[in-house]
Order: C-alpha cells, then structure tokens, then sequence
C-alpha cells in the first residue's frame, strides 16, 4: 500500500463517510426492530415515531442485540479453529491422508 492509499483510507472525509454509513445501518437496523411503535420517516401517526425521537444511545444498544448472534458465532468459529489439528492417514510418517481406491 502506498502512501497516497494510506492517506485515503485514513483521511477525515473518509473517516466521515464511515460514521455517516455507520450510523444509516443502525438507522436501517432500528427501523426492522421496533414494531411498536413503528418508525417512519416523516408525518408520524400517534402510533409511530420517527428515528430522530429514539435516543443514540437506545439505537446503538438495538443495533448490538441485532448483531449478537453474529458476534457470538465470530467467537464460536475461532475456538473451533483453535481446537482442529490435521487428521494423520493412520501411518506414522504424518502425511495428510489418501481416498480410499475407487473413490
């Protein structure tokens, strides 16, 4: 990577086109959570709220529900691959193992 991608990636405009994209995804995540009352976008009914009346901090905590599965399975994946070792073909040379004749 040269310089001028490491400037790029690292710049201000960068960093806030980020959190502008950051927080669209928990805008989008908290509109498919909340069933009631619902969000919408403008002209709220007395049933509904728009996203702008639900607190950043309540947002971010729906969002890290939402993606606690994912994270959960994240960690899952790691202690699998931790946990795996190469299965030896039964000799003790320890070459990885052969299909069997007519496989």
């Amino acid at each position: 990577m040269d310089q001028e991608e490491v400037e790029k990636q690292f710049s201000p405009k960068e960093d806030i086109d980020q959190a502008r994209e950051t927080a669209q995804l928990v805008n989008r995540i908290c509109r498919a959570a909340f069933i009631e009352p619902r969000i919408v976008d403008s002209d709220p009914a007395d049933d509904e709220i728009l996203i702008e009346d639900v607190d950043l901090t309540d947002r971010a905590y729906v969002f890290s529900i939402a993606i606690q599965g994912a994270m959960i399975l994240k960690s899952f994946r790691i202690g699998q691959e931790e946990d795996v070792e190469t299965v030896r073909d039964g000799e003790d040379d320890g070459s990885e193992a052969e299909p069997a004749p007519g496989d």
